[in-house]
């Protein structure tokens, strides 16, 4: 990112605290964290901004936004935002660089190093802790930063998302049901959404054939 769209992404940064908490619970400074850390919660404050519009309500719980510069497990008491539909009381939690258990792991019972991966942003089922499942996601979101978007990213995220849900045929998404909306659809079992979110542009070239294994493209660029 350029030093303009670094100066934006902190803005969104911190407004993103400054509306869920009081200017005294940040954990660390914002101008100490890296381009692509900063992106991350830009990237955070857009997927609230999108929820918010499927009509979920967002509320931040704890006392702190933990600005993580490691992958962890969810642990009770751990800060996060929750995510509540008044319609249909569905509630989710968000949370940031967590260790997913893969459907390998499921299947073989295995706990290895292979058995999980981290993805950047995740949208899973209230009261779920440690390591999530795989059908305890209802979204994952991988955030890149990288100045040129390459081929070697789209390989990365398809890998994930096969480690993580079953091609088959459409259905409703996790949260467009929680939601009662018509849409998305995507190919997946469990159907859970997945985003992949870029700054550079050229990351659209590589959509079209990714798409058809649920995985939807997100041109953010602060």
């Amino acid at each position: 990112m350029s030093g303009i769209s670094i100066k934006r992404a902190r803005r969104e940064l911190r407004s993103l605290i400054q509306r869920f908490e009081s200017r005294r619970a940040v954990h660390s400074e914002t101008r100490s964290l890296t381009a692509g850390k900063l992106y991350e919660f830009y990237v955070l404050s857009r997927t609230i901004e999108e929820l918010c519009s499927r009509g979920f309500n967002i509320t931040f719980s704890g006392k702190v936004l933990e600005l993580k510069q490691s992958p962890s497990i969810i642990q009770p008491g751990d800060a996060h935002f929750l995510v509540h539909h008044p319609a249909t009381g569905q509630r989710f939690n968000i949370f940031t660089d967590i260790e997913v258990s893969t459907l390998g792991s499921t299947i073989t019972g295995s706990t290895g190093l292979c058995s999980y991966h981290e993805i950047d942003i995740v949208v899973v089922f209230d009261g779920v802790s440690g390591r999530p499942s795989h059908d305890k996601i209802a979204l994952g979101v991988e955030c890149k930063s990288h100045a040129k978007f390459t081929k070697s990213i789209v390989k990365e995220v398809l890998g994930i998302k096969r480690e993580i849900s079953l091609y088959t045929q459409d259905s409703m998404s996790i949260l467009a049901t929680a939601a009662r909306q018509i849409g998305p659809v995507v190919p997946s079992n469990p159907p859970l959404e997945y985003w992949l979110c870029y700054s550079d542009p050229k990351g659209d070239q590589y959509r079209l054939s990714p798409s058809a294994f649920g995985i939807e493209f997100k041109n953010w660029a602060p």
